[in-house]
């Protein structure tokens, strides 16, 4: 669709309707023509994965929707849970161009117009951007709103532009599953009001500007419990119905059942993208308790308790809980 109406409501209806791609005026054929290679180059990916799918499905989510639920509370077989995620690694459609776009933020000489000719090679992603860029987080109630995609890099900042990009793409991909445990927009809250508190509590901290991955791992961190139920549907569902009944945590039951933690899950995932270990590092740690993280050196120890600190934060900011939420005071 090419349109002079720049609204990302309008924007996100269109692609949720199946429109492929959005082009807002004025604009130019070789860009255009970049657009467009991409999307056949797309189409033709998804259609060999597809196909790569229908003949290797030992591991696919789908199989293990349609087998019969568990009856035994034993640990899943170790081997069994690392295939099976890191099948659902390759098989998740997640914007290749978020990732870009986050791998660009950590070259010396990115600058707003490379980042922004990234961004609008993914319609949706430049109009989640844009919308970003106008929420209260980041817009000035005196501020006229943003309409140009330059300037929503400008005014979020390039550094959290990338980060930004890859989760909200991350959270997007992972609930078009239909997972119907899962509160979306609790997710997406809790994610946002930690990633807001690593922001203020990382200038007061005594590691100074070794603070590379902490914005990213908290924008992520609740994301971790949807990668494992989207990989073990049917195990989740037994297990939320458990929480139920007998008020247990789910990360206790995930523990009974799982050879990592979500939190693990997601940095695994991350790992799968080709995403630089330094960015997502302090993740692997965030399911220990504050007393088990004196093994680790400085300034991974640090970054892993202001990580717990942002999430705890973050959490009580947005003030909702489900049933089976552990509330760990430092």
């Amino acid at each position: 669709i090419l349109t002079g109406v720049l609204e990302p409501r309008l924007a996100k209806d269109l692609l949720q309707r199946g429109v492929d791609d959005i082009q807002f005026k004025p604009f130019n054929y070789s860009l255009l023509a970049t657009k467009l290679r991409a999307l056949i180059e797309r189409r033709q990916s998804d259609g060999n994965s597809m196909a790569a799918s229908q003949e290797d499905t030992s591991c696919s989510p789908r199989v293990a929707e349609a087998a019969p639920k568990a009856v035994c509370w034993g640990a899943v077989d170790s081997s069994d849970f690392y295939s099976r995620l890191a099948h659902v690694a390759t098989i998740l459609p997640v914007s290749k161009v978020a990732v870009d776009v986050l791998k660009l933020t950590n070259r010396n000489d990115v600058d707003a117009d490379k980042l922004t000719a990234c961004l609008v090679r993914d319609a949706s992603l430049a109009v989640e951007i844009l919308k970003i860029a106008n929420s209260v987080l980041y817009r000035r109630s005196q501020s006229p709103p943003i309409k140009d995609l330059h300037d929503a890099v400008v005014r979020i900042g390039f550094k959290r532009v990338g980060e930004l990009a890859l989760a909200s793409s991350t959270l997007s991909t992972l609930t078009s599953r239909v997972l119907p445990w899962v509160d979306v927009g609790l997710c997406w809250r809790r994610s946002m009001a930690s990633g807001l508190a690593i922001e203020r509590i990382s200038p007061v901290t005594t590691i100074g500007g070794a603070d590379e991955g902490l914005f990213l791992s908290a924008l992520v961190r609740p994301l971790g419990r949807i990668v494992l139920g989207a990989v073990y549907p049917r195990e989740y569902e037994a297990m939320v119905e458990r929480c139920k009944s007998t008020r247990a945590s789910l990360a206790t039951l995930e523990a009974q059942r799982f050879p990592e933690t979500d939190c693990q899950a997601m940095a695994r995932l991350l790992s799968t993208w080709e995403i630089d270990e330094n960015v997502f590092l302090p993740l692997r740690y965030a399911t220990q308790q504050f007393d088990e993280l004196r093994s680790l050196g400085e300034p991974l120890r640090t970054k892993v308790e202001m990580l717990k600190l942002a999430a705890l934060v973050g959490d009580v900011a947005v003030g909702r809980w489900a049933g089976w939420d552990i509330v760990e005071v430092p």
